[in-house]
């Protein structure tokens, strides 16, 4: 019966049977072309028995352990016999790598990766993983059960080099015994290092670079992406005596290979939940974010607009002298001032205040207090010594300055600052708490420096301050106003072009800003001092556009008591205008725009969307 069914269908049978063979060969071949598969079908969940020699590949000098022939050179040449490189490290790498990973920096594996192989073949992808403590087995073997396994993995076939520096990050409490490399072609390896942790990529150079976390990932060479989110399992998660927050760094085409105008202004960003705008600017191409200034600290980064800009992004860690000292912040957060407006306070390093260097003048100093009272106690006495007319000089009572508060924001240059200790010190005037950790503060970031005679004298930069008490907008036009003086007092080619805009302008307007400073208590400026005149002039026209700037004075001139005491002030200009304070600001913002990439109101290059 049986022999006559196989008779009468012998021809179909046989059709079956090749009809089967041929989707064998296929999904075969699947397997074999297939990047995805390899490691993580045929690597994984079998166990390996290797040899053990010394390779020709070391860090620092002393060799890896190679478990297979091939990884003796370091080299694959032909991946139908072998594909795979097996490394393990020595007891004293493996100690220095555990010691690294526990420290502020983090620690990863970096390998100098090149293509051997065929460039006409789009499979040549490069996939490296680490071999874990756990994987090590009894005798010589080794076994991965992990599915799917972290790697890194990179495409030469997508990449315009033969060459590439690959790393990955170590998760903090990984015991990792050593590493494999596999490769859909022919490869090798030309040096293998430990570094610091970092993230991201750099294709400024003829060699790229591509740092992924603990997690693995794939190269993204078209830049639309940069996956932060394994980070905290390299890095310190919250700002603490013990631990801070990681940076992340951004550097864009300069001006000079990519001009600022036009849709190639701003690099724009998603990060977790929120937009970033990155200004570009003719004098600068590199930004720090500090994730202390994110909603989600370790996120995925995905470039919206002006991708191709972007050279190179890393996160890496933050030094651990920004740690608070026994409860004391006096070492700076590296920001733009634009995050600094909106910077969330659960991210601060301590409750009364916050410290920040600013990145585009780094001589500036940024203190943001939680409160006006905090913030008179730091700096109000300073402002009577400095800026009152009638206490200049001198130094006024706690409770005076405390009951009497000066202004909602600061600003403060070097020599002054430094006769105000130095009278203290002279005349044995016993300082607050406050000032006292401010003198700390300033001595140790170069802004004031002790002499021999004991006299303290003006090093290096300026201090500008704003207060968490003051709404969002106000601190947005408080922050442009005492950045400007910020620069007024540290940039002297921004000075003399702001001195002789202000000596251009007709002297009627002058008066009547004059008018307006004499007319109102609580601003309380020494009319008389010529310098405080040029700057108070110039952050006035630069706090805000031209046109809004215009806007201010004219809605000012219609104040009752400017108007009683000042009327032919008033008169000229309302009938003239405001024009004269429009072309100032319109002539400093055409400077300041030119040069930083800054407007009125406006002193930033990076503020969240």
């Amino acid at each position: 019966m049986w022999t006559e069914y196989l008779r009468k269908n012998r021809i179909a049978l046989i059709s079956i049977a090749n009809l089967i063979l041929l989707l064998i060969l296929v999904l075969l071949s699947f397997i074999k072309k297939n990047p995805q598969t390899k490691p993580a079908d045929i690597f994984l969940e079998r166990k390996y028995t290797f040899m053990r020699g010394i390779s020709d590949i070391s860090i620092d000098g002393k060799s890896l352990i190679a478990l297979n022939h091939e990884s003796v050179s370091g080299a694959i040449s032909d991946t139908k016999k072998q594909d795979i490189l097996f490394y393990l490290l020595t007891a004293e790498q493996k100690s220095m790598l555990n010691q690294k990973s526990k420290s502020h920096s983090g620690a990863a594996i970096e390998l100098d990766l090149f293509d051997d192989g065929d460039r006409k073949s789009k499979c040549r992808s490069v996939k490296f993983g680490f071999i874990h403590d756990s994987n090590l087995k009894s005798g010589e073997g080794i076994c991965f059960d992990e599915n799917p396994m972290p790697q890194a993995d990179f495409d030469f076939s997508n990449a315009k080099s033969s060459g590439a520096k690959i790393s990955m990050c170590v998760s903090r409490n990984d015991d990792i015994a050593g590493f494999y490399v596999f490769g859909e072609d022919a490869f090798h390896i030309g040096g293998v290092r430990i570094v610091d942790a970092r993230i991201g990529f750099d294709i400024s150079g003829d060699v790229p670079v591509w740092a992924f976390s603990s997690n693995g990932g794939q190269a993204d060479c078209e830049n639309i992406s940069v996956d932060f989110c394994g980070g905290k399992k390299t890095f310190d998660t919250e700002n603490s005596s013990s631990g801070i927050l990681p940076k992340i760094e951004i550097v864009m085409k300069s001006s000079d290979d990519v001009p600022v105008d036009g849709e190639m202004d701003r690099l724009v960003f998603k990060y977790g939940r929120e937009k970033f705008v990155v200004r570009r600017s003719p004098e600068k191409n590199a930004y720090t974010i500090q994730t202390a200034a994110t909603e989600d600290r370790f996120a995925v980064m995905g470039f919206e607009k002006n991708a191709s800009l972007v050279e190179s992004v890393f996160m890496s860690a933050n030094p651990p002298e920004l740690c608070p000292d026994d409860g004391i912040v006096d070492t700076p957060l590296v920001s733009d001032v634009g995050l600094v407006i909106q910077w969330p306070r659960d991210s601060w390093r301590i409750k009364d205040y916050e410290l920040f260097r600013w990145e585009q003048f780094p001589d500036v100093l940024v203190f943001d207090f939680k409160s006006y009272s905090i913030q008179t106690k730091f700096l109000g006495r300073l402002s009577f010594f400095v800026e009152k007319p009638e206490y200049k000089g001198t130094f006024v009572a706690n409770s005076f300055f405390e009951e009497n508060r000066t202004y909602n924001a600061h600003d403060y240059k070097a020599d002054d600052i430094a006769r105000f200790f130095t009278e203290a010190e002279k005349q044995k005037f016993r300082l607050n708490d406050e000032e006292i950790l401010l003198k700390k503060i300033l001595l140790k970031n170069g802004v004031i420096v002790q002499e021999k005679n004991g006299e303290y004298g003006p090093g290096v930069g300026a201090i500008i301050s704003i207060s968490r008490e003051s709404w969002t907008e106000l601190r947005y036009q408080l922050m442009a106003h005492e950045a400007w003086h910020g620069i007024y007092f540290t940039d002297s080619d921004f000075r003399s072009f702001a001195d002789s805009v202000y000596a251009k302008t007709d002297r009627r307007g002058i008066d009547f800003l004059k008018a307006y400073f004499e007319a109102y208590d609580n601003l309380g400026y020494d009319t008389g001092n010529e310098y405080l005149m040029r700057n108070e002039f110039m952050a006035y026209m630069l706090q805000k556009s031209p046109e809004r700037t215009r806007d201010y004075f004219l809605n000012i001139s219609n104040w009752t008591t400017l108007c009683e005491k000042n009327p032919a002030q008033v008169e000229y200009i309302q009938k003239s205008g405001c024009e004269d304070f429009r072309k100032a600001s319109e002539n400093l913002c055409n400077y300041v725009s030119k040069r930083w990439g800054y407007w009125g109101g406006r002193t930033y290059l990076v503020s969240k969307s």
